[in-house]
């Protein structure tokens, strides 16, 4: 999944959310996924660690019908 794209349509189900972003330390990385109806599904927000060029992460969301 692309969180350029904008609006991607996902069948119910649940789904895993997997990152890596690159930067310098203290720079942060924030998004969220958000459901037709308005819920949010995963908000995430990560910061570099001190003295670290890059953060990653994965977490589970579920997609209702």
């Amino acid at each position: 999944m692309n969180l350029n794209a904008g609006t991607v349509h996902l069948p119910p189900g649940r789904y895993e959310a997997l990152w890596d972003f690159r930067g310098n330390s203290g720079e942060k990385l924030e998004f969220e996924l958000v459901a037709d109806d308005g819920t949010v599904l995963l908000k995430v927000t990560r910061t570099i660690p001190e003295g670290e060029l890059d953060d990653w992460g994965n977490q589970f969301f579920t997609v209702r019908a």
